[in-house]
C-alpha cells in the first residue's frame, strides 16, 4: 500500500506540472513531493525488505546486532523518517521564502546526493558486511561473527571502509538544507518579511467554489433530472 501511495504522489506532481505547463515558473512543491516519494521507496526497501531480512525469528537469532541490523536501521530511520521530515520542512518553507531566494537547484542536488549516499551505505558496505557476518555466525558462532578480529579482518575491513564514499556524498547533500534553514531564519527575522510570499497558482490545482454557487448548481441539476414528486411525509410550512 505504501508503494501505491508513492505512485499516487508521483501522479499528483504530474498534475501540478501540467497546471504549470504554460508558465515560466516550475511546480512550486516539486521537491517536497520528491522527498515524499523517497519516503515510499525507503519504506518498501529499508523498513520492508531489510526489516524482514532481520526480524524473522530464526535468522534474528543468528544476526541481531550485526551490520544487517545497522543496514535496516540506516535505511528505515533516515530513509523514512528523515526524508519525511525534510519533505515537511521543504513544503512549509516554500511559503516563507521569496521566489528569487528559493534554492531549486540546491534542493535537487540535496535530494539526489542524500538518496545516492544512503544507497551506497546500504548496498556497498552494510549489506555485504552483514551477510558475511551472518555466514560466519551460522557456521562458527555468533561470538565469532561479532569479534574484533573478524570485523577488522581483510575483507570485512575493506567493506567497512567502502562505506566512506557514501558517507561523504550524504554529508555533502546536507549543505543545501543547511543553507535553506539559514535563509528561512533570515527571512523570519527580516524587518521586511511579508505574511506570505508564495502566490496561489492561477488556476490552482483545486478550484474553490462558493456555497451559493454549489447550491445554485445543485438546484438546477435537481430541477432538470428529478421530476416533482409528492410524498405523504411532505408538508408545506409557511411563516
Amino acid at each position: 500500500p505504501l508503494t501505491f501511495l508513492t505512485v499516487e504522489a508521483w501522479g499528483f506532481m504530474q498534475l501540478g506540472a501540467r497546471q504549470y505547463s504554460n508558465r515560466t515558473k516550475p511546480f512550486p512543491h516539486r521537491w517536497a513531493v520528491m522527498f515524499l516519494i523517497a519516503v515510499g521507496f525507503w519504506n518498501f526497501l529499508g523498513a520492508g525488505v531489510f526489516g524482514f531480512l532481520i526480524n524473522l525469528p530464526i535468522v534474528s537469532y543468528f544476526e541481531i546486532g550485526t551490520a544487517l541490523t545497522a543496514n535496516h536501521a540506516h535505511a528505515s530511520m533516515m530513509g523514512v523518517y528523515g526524508m519525511l521530515a525534510i519533505a515537511f520542512a521543504v513544503f512549509g518553507l516554500r511559503y516563507l521564502l521569496p521566489e528569487n531566494k528559493w534554492p531549486e537547484k540546491g534542493l535537487k542536488f540535496s535530494f539526489w546526493t542524500l538518496n545516492i549516499g544512503l544507497l551506497w551505505m546500504s548496498f556497498i558496505s552494510l549489506l555485504p558486511l552483514g551477510i558475511a557476518q551472518l555466514y560466519k555466525s551460522v557456521g562458527e558462532g555468533y561470538y565469532e561473527a561479532r569479534s574484533f578480529a573478524f570485523i577488522h579482518d581483510g575483507a570485512s575491513a575493506v567493506m567497512g571502509w567502502m562505506r566512506m564514499p557514501g558517507d561523504v556524498i550524504f554529508l555533502v547533500g546536507i549543505i543545501p538544507l543547511i543553507k535553506l534553514a539559514l535563509l528561512a531564519l533570515k527571512e523570519i527575522f527580516s524587518k521586511n518579511a511579508k505574511e506570505t510570499v508564495l502566490e496561489l497558482p492561477e488556476p490552482p490545482l483545486y478550484e474553490v467554489v462558493e456555497d451559493a454557487r454549489i447550491a445554485e448548481f445543485a438546484g438546477a441539476k435537481a430541477a432538470e433530472e428529478l421530476p416533482e414528486q409528492t410524498s405523504p411525509y411532505r408538508s408545506d410550512r409557511r411563516g
